[in-house]
């Protein structure tokens, strides 16, 4: 993994961005500059939220009008809302996000610099298969999103800022970027579990359940690879596993909790490597 200490101007490291509460690719985000054949990325994320009785995505919202988080289904243009009208360029919350995705051939791309504009929805330049990430750029003097923050297409309906059919990706009110239980391996990568750990809140067990499944190149449907049920049950404690097999490109993964009974707070937490599978020359010899 690499070396914090060196995250410095000219260093072996590259630090990306530092968030507040971290998500996925969050916390410390960092990418070795380190010139590896093939390239080697590590970085780390988690997901983590507050879930109710029902089956819900770490990282949905309680103000959303659905529990489970979905991926898109073809090519799709976004749009954003905060359920916050101070989430605007002229309010006291979040102003600008930064939105973080894959392109039509699954290859990350990210859109900068995106001004809100409360409950009414914006749309976001491009066209999208998938949302990674979301990053509060610029806030008022609040310093943090007043709201929750949603993308969904531009074929759902907005009320109050949240999507009546579909969520791709969510931030929590006060958490300045997502902690979202949804992930995408891009394309022409492949990604692997080096270690991590998952926790609840819970007086009684409560299961996490991790999704993984490969993604047809046409959108005609989706080829299960292998899906994982309730993989770790914790009674309020932090339960640490090791990581094995490798997560190959275009597989989404989503996070799932269920509780027995009451409002709970849960979190999932990975360390991962990513190798690039074509060489990107840039990189090697740069």
């Amino acid at each position: 993994m690499p070396n914090i200490r060196n995250v410095q101007p000219g260093g072996r490291d590259t630090l990306l961005r530092e968030s507040r509460t971290g998500a996925l690719g969050g916390g410390l985000e960092y990418r070795t500059r380190q010139n590896l054949y093939p390239q080697l990325n590590n970085f780390s994320y988690w997901a983590s939220g507050t879930i109710t009785t029902t089956r819900r995505t770490l990282g949905m919202p309680l103000s959303s009008a659905i529990n489970i988080g979905i991926f898109p289904t073809d090519l799709v243009t976004l749009q954003i809302a905060s359920t916050s009208a101070n989430d605007t360029l002229a309010g006291t919350g979040a102003q600008k996000v930064t939105v973080r995705g894959l392109n039509r051939y699954m290859e990350e791309v990210t859109v900068s610099e995106i001004e809100m504009t409360g409950q009414a929805p914006v749309t976001i330049p491009g066209i999208f298969r998938r949302v990674l990430r979301i990053f509060v750029d610029d806030t008022g003097s609040t310093t943090t999103n007043e709201g929750d923050i949603y993308i969904s297409d531009n074929a759902d309906s907005f009320v109050g800022g949240i999507p009546q059919a579909r969520v791709y990706c969510a931030v929590i009110a006060r958490e300045n970027n997502d902690t979202f239980g949804m992930h995408t391996v891009p394309a022409n990568k492949t990604q692997y579990l080096i270690r991590g750990n998952q926790y609840n809140n819970a007086t009684s067990e409560i299961p996490i359940l991790i999704e993984e499944r490969y993604i047809a190149d046409n959108f005609t449907g989706t080829r299960t690879d292998y899906t994982s049920g309730a993989l770790w049950y914790s009674q309020g404690q932090t339960y640490n596993f090791d990581g094995a097999g490798p997560v190959f490109a275009k597989t989404d993964i989503t996070w799932i909790a269920s509780a027995s009974t009451g409002v709970r707070e849960a979190a999932v937490y990975y360390e991962m490597t990513e190798r690039n599978d074509l060489i990107n020359f840039d990189n090697v010899f740069g």
